[in-house]
């Protein structure tokens, strides 16, 4: 064989190898590259995931696996779900993943989590894992977040606009703003270290646990479609649910500075399945009060931001020119207004 011959089959060999190799995903977790094949993304059952094999995958499960290493998740890079639930993960990035919009992860103990570059994430749950830092300010079609048991000190939603479940308990918060998350329904932020906590503009919350933290007051007043309430273990020295209607679930046991509960003669009827503590007294006088008094005010000169009936339905201004009426001011104040 002429000796350039030879030198062209060589190369022509060497690059065709390179490019089989090229076309191969590194796996370096076993444990990972199993959980793959048992999965069916080894389409041609050769033990070896192709980057064509991976690319065809949008839906992925390899929970509960032993995987401590997802490296080679960059080349799924049409995923939409990822499912790694009870793992051995401390790391997890997910960048190549820009259609992804699920992603379950709880259950592992992650420290670190990249999803700045999934711009369609719309549910993520990292329950139960040892984040101390999470930047989901890039996330902006997240609607379901959760992030209880973990190590966060400060949470930032302020560009998550769609959100309507949040779920952070058992954190280390010491503030967290929800101005700007409109669209809650759901907030669970029970077992941190918060001294405020201002829902005057989630006026469509449903649902609010705020146990075991450190608040001293509560304003509800925004909160008409309020039905479900856990206030337990805080330092609350007032309560008024009289503009929640719908509440239908309280608990406020363990405040030992609640002298009363104020609510309707209506929500009273309910008192028998709600809870306490035995010094806390319900009291319907400040609910519906009978005369003018302290809380019951001629209107005044200052513009309320909402009107409410003492059922708790936003009326107009033309609608509310007699009776007892809910004024809420745009600085989270609630009045009561006789006119």
């Amino acid at each position: 064989m002429h000796p350039s011959m030879k030198r062209f089959i060589q190369a022509a060999f060497l690059a065709l190898t390179h490019l089989l190799f090229a076309q191969q995903v590194s796996i370096p977790d076993t444990q990972f590259l199993k959980a793959l094949i048992k999965e069916g993304v080894d389409v041609n059952q050769d033990s070896i995931i192709q980057l064509s094999e991976a690319q065809a995958v949008h839906f992925l499960n390899v929970s509960y696996d032993s995987i401590s290493d997802l490296s080679g998740i960059q080349s799924f890079t049409n995923l939409d779900t990822l499912i790694c639930i009870g793992n051995l993960l401390s790391s997890l990035d997910m960048g190549s993943a820009p259609h992804l919009k699920k992603l379950d992860c709880y259950y592992n103990p992650l420290t670190t989590l990249e999803i700045r570059q999934c711009p369609a994430l719309s549910l993520l749950n990292c329950y139960a894992n040892r984040i101390t830092f999470l930047d989901i300010t890039q996330n902006k079609a997240l609607t379901w977040l959760q992030m209880g048991k973990n190590f966060l000190s400060a949470l930032d939603v302020s560009q998550n606009t769609q959100l309507t479940f949040l779920e952070c308990t058992f954190n280390s918060l010491t503030t967290l703003d929800v101005n700007q998350n409109a669209a809650l329904r759901t907030l669970l932020v029970s077992s941190n270290s918060l001294q405020t906590l201002d829902i005057s503009q989630n006026t469509q919350l449903e649902v609010l646990n705020c146990a075991s933290n450190q608040l001293e007051s509560l304003q509800l007043g925004f909160a008409p479609e309020l039905y479900n309430l856990d206030c337990s273990d805080n330092h609350l020295s007032t309560l008024d649910i009289s503009t929640n209607a719908k509440m239908d679930s309280l608990s406020c046991q363990d405040n030992p500075n609640l002298a009363r509960v104020c609510l309707t003669p209506s929500q009273a009827d309910q008192e028998f399945k709600w809870k306490k503590d035995p010094d806390t007294q319900w009291d319907i006088s400040c609910g519906t009060p009978t005369g003018l008094d302290d809380e019951v005010l001629l209107p005044s000169k200052l513009v309320p931001a909402r009107i409410l009936n003492i059922q708790g339905r936003e009326v107009s201004p033309q609608e509310a020119l007699h009776g007892l009426f809910i004024y809420q001011y745009g600085n989270g104040t609630t009045k009561k207004v006789l006119k």
